[in-house]
Parts: C-alpha cells; sequence; structure tokens
C-alpha cells in the first residue's frame, strides 16, 4: 500500500505539471453536486470562460437531449454562444455514441458510435425480460440509441443517499440478471447514482475519451498520444459497478475523482484545494482542479 501511495504521489506530480489539450467530464457529480439536477451557478460561470479557450467534451450515460438540458445554459451565459458550442463534444450513452456541433449546419454531427453487440431483436428480448423482471425496483425504463437505461423507484426522493442505494442495489441485481442474456460477456452494465445503464463493452466510458481524442486530433489538428494523457478526465465514480469505473481507470487520459476513491490504485487522483491539503469533492473540487491545471494555448482560469 505504501508502494501505491508512492507512485500516486509521483502520478499526482506529473499530472499537475501536465500542459492539457483539452478536458472531458462526467456531469452527474462531476459538473453538479451529487444528487442535484442542474449545473450551480459558478460552475456555468467558469465552463462557459473554459469553453472560449479550451475544447471540452462530456462523457455520460445521458442521450444528446438530455446531457444538452445540461448543458446549453453554459453556452447562455457565454460570452460567444454558438463558438462556445462548437467547442464542446458529446459523448452520450455512457460512450457509445460521440456527437460535435458544426457551427456552419448549426447542427450536431454524429462521429462516433459503437454498434450493440447482439441482434436488434435479442436487445429487445432483454429489455423487456429485465423490465418485466424489475417492474417492482423501477420507476422507468427506456432504451436508447445503442443503450438502456434502468431507473430506481422513488427517482425525485429527496433523500438522494436513499436514491443512490437503491440504485445500487439495482445495478447488483441488474449485473447478475445480464450475465443470463450475454454469454460472450460483451456487455457492460454501470450505476449512476441515479440509474444503470447497460452498453456494449467495447462503448464504455474509457472509448469515450479516445473518441475525444480522435475527433482533437481529425477536427482540430491537435497532437494527442495513443494513451491520450494531454486530456484531463474528471469523473465521481469509479468504483466497482460505477459507471465512471473505466474512465477513471488511468488506461487513457489523466483521470481525477471528484468523489469516491478505489484503494490500492494510484488512479484515479484525488483533488485538493490550492492551499490545502483538504480533498474536494463535487463542482467545487472540479472548479479548483480547473483552477490548478495548465492549457496548451497558456489559457487559465484564475
Amino acid at each position: 500500500m505504501a508502494d501505491i501511495a508512492q507512485q500516486q504521489k509521483f502520478a499526482f506530480a506529473d499530472a499537475m505539471n501536465r500542459i492539457y489539450a483539452g478536458a472531458i467530464f462526467d456531469i452527474d457529480g462531476t459538473l453538479t453536486v451529487r444528487g442535484d439536477e442542474f449545473i450551480p451557478g459558478f460552475m456555468i460561470d467558469a465552463l462557459a470562460e473554459l469553453s472560449l479557450n479550451v475544447p471540452i467534451a462530456v462523457c455520460t450515460g445521458r442521450r444528446l437531449d438530455q446531457a444538452l438540458d445540461r448543458i446549453a445554459p453554459i453556452f447562455t451565459r457565454s460570452k460567444n454562444p454558438i463558438y462556445s458550442e462548437a467547442q464542446w463534444v458529446f459523448i452520450c450513452e455512457n460512450g457509445s455514441v460521440g456527437y460535435y456541433f458544426d457551427e456552419v449546419n448549426k447542427k450536431y454531427i454524429e462521429f462516433h458510435r459503437v454498434n450493440y453487440p447482439y441482434t436488434e431483436e435479442q436487445r429487445h428480448i432483454m429489455f423487456n425480460a429485465l423490465k418485466e423482471r424489475f417492474s417492482d425496483k423501477t420507476d422507468e425504463c427506456f432504451m436508447n440509441e445503442v443503450s438502456m437505461v434502468f431507473r430506481p423507484l422513488f427517482r425525485q426522493d429527496p433523500n438522494r443517499e436513499a436514491l443512490r442505494k437503491r440504485s445500487y442495489e439495482l445495478g447488483v441485481l441488474l449485473t447478475d440478471a445480464v450475465a443470463e442474456f450475454d454469454p460472450k460477456r460483451l456487455l457492460s452494465v454501470s450505476e449512476a447514482g441515479i440509474g444503470v445503464n447497460i452498453s456494449p463493452v467495447n462503448g464504455d466510458k474509457d472509448k469515450g475519451v479516445l473518441a475525444f481524442a480522435k475527433f482533437l486530433r481529425e477536427q482540430k489538428g491537435y497532437a494527442i498520444d495513443e494513451e491520450a494523457r494531454d486530456i484531463l478526465v474528471v469523473g465521481d465514480q469509479p468504483g466497482s459497478i460505477g459507471n465512471d469505473r473505466m474512465f477513471l481507470n488511468g488506461v487513457y487520459g489523466t483521470p481525477f475523482t471528484v468523489g469516491d476513491t478505489v484503494k490500492g490504485k494510484i488512479w484515479p487522483l484525488p483533488v485538493f484545494g490550492r492551499h490545502s491539503t483538504e480533498r474536494l469533492i463535487g463542482p467545487q473540487g472540479t472548479l479548483s482542479l480547473l483552477q490548478q491545471v495548465k492549457f496548451r494555448n497558456g489559457f487559465s482560469l484564475l
């Protein structure tokens, strides 16, 4: 354990001295306070300014329309809304589908997709079977372009910790149930604190980091290495079935957590205050991290 602590110390020093090409964020618990629906004003202001200077992405279990509901206020707050919107990339459905905004045609273009690994008929059979089996534990179930989502009972429960517990328990049950329909182990079950996503293994959030790196290379002309270490990655749920476990595992990008930590692992790295050893979480942690790191064009939020 001491060796891991030392390795994390070195990784942290390297991460804080790195010059980043862009940043990619989870939404819930990272840009929002865990359990809240919307991004707080101070975070909107910071991201509006950041997006005028740095390419940004979100990687979320949400569909594009759902992600835009959360991110669109940032464009409105920007001094140049159209330019800011074009700086954002949306990696949706937990990493399975990616979009960017075309400034000329004023519409979103799909540039990344991972296909569902079984037939559409098999997909519907599994979805309907799971929906029926867990009808007493879910409020809402739906299929997206690639992924499917199961939300626990009483999603609007003001007791967010109780909701998170129900979401986790549903995730455990679905992990076992999906295995019955997935003999080739081609599907991933991940829990987000407000619901459970089922998506292709090769379309998880780690592939979202790679999709963003590909976008920066091909659309922006950036030089990004194969491991995409010059992309700052920020999430909050790296646990065993957390929907950021692949996002923050350290294989791609340079990942930080503003939520849960993982014992015995170097990644993800914690976030501390600029002048303290206090670990910061949620959007306060995300903002503090953005104020401390450096970007290639020399931009700083401070």
